[in-house]
């Protein structure tokens, strides 16, 4: 099975998290919308980037 999902929709749904009234939801919401800005900002990089560089940030983000 293949599923597309829209980003515009992913952006809406995961700031939506951040108004919720319980106080872990928005921190879990918070956390997912930093999440998601800094994959758009190495998004917004690759070209820039050597393959290995890519690797690397990619690699760096994912141990915060």
């Amino acid at each position: 099975m293949c599923l597309q999902f829209c980003l515009a929709h992913l952006i809406r749904d995961v700031k939506f998290l951040t108004t919720l009234p319980d106080a872990r939801d928005r921190r879990y919401g918070e956390k997912l919308r930093q999440a998601v800005q800094e994959l758009f900002a190495i998004f917004h990089q690759r070209r820039e980037l050597s393959p290995r560089s890519l690797i690397r940030v990619c690699c760096w983000h994912a141990s915060k």
